[in-house]
């Protein structure tokens, strides 16, 4: 998991019980978390040690094998799915170290990337000319995965994330239909 905002951390507490429930995945699920001081301690400290974003999703308990890193190649180190739940702005600065520590070594073993956006990447070149990215399209650009992208995002913000309600969620992978999950 890329980000742990309020969105990021209750996303967390899914992949978290998902792994443990289903084989198919590694046990452990790292999360990156800008390092910044809470009470004095250093917020990825305080996440493993009350095994919950405190500052972020107080009170919302994350599966013991969900573990904060605050270093982004430590947390991305050979995942082949890595989960995106940042604002756009801070995804380019991040990709060189998840591209080259993300994707798997064995070719065989395809990466996938899973794009939760908190808003569109628009660049404004002039007042009159805009461009705007969706976060999947930037994700296999970046990565060079052809089609590794999927990208998940509810028609609004929910009541209680922790709760893990969905807001008309749609899950779209390139060549399908929408499907709406909840």
């Amino acid at each position: 998991m890329v980000g742990s905002g309020n969105f990021g951390s209750a996303l967390v507490r899914i992949l978290g019980q998902n792994a443990l429930r289903h084989p198919v995945f590694d046990d452990e699920v790292k999360m990156y978390v800008y390092e910044e001081m809470v009470d004095g301690e250093p917020l990825t400290q305080l996440i493993n040690k009350h095994n919950e974003n405190v500052k972020h999703l107080p009170g919302a308990k994350f599966t013991p094998n969900v573990v904060a890193v605050p270093d982004i190649s430590e947390a991305v180190r050979g995942a082949s799915m890595v989960c995106f739940c940042l604002p756009h702005q801070f995804l380019k600065p991040i990709m060189p170290k998840i591209k080259v520590h993300a994707l798997p070594p064995r070719p065989s073993v395809r990466a996938r990337a899973l794009s939760c956006p908190l808003r569109a990447s628009c660049r404004s070149r002039s007042r009159q000319a805009r461009s705007c990215c969706l976060q999947s399209r930037a994700l296999t650009s970046m990565t060079k995965v052809r089609g590794a992208a999927v990208a998940l995002r509810g028609a609004g913000p929910t009541p209680d994330p922790a709760q893990a309600w969905c807001s008309s969620p749609t899950c779209c992978v390139r060549g399908s239909t929408p499907t709406a999950p909840c």
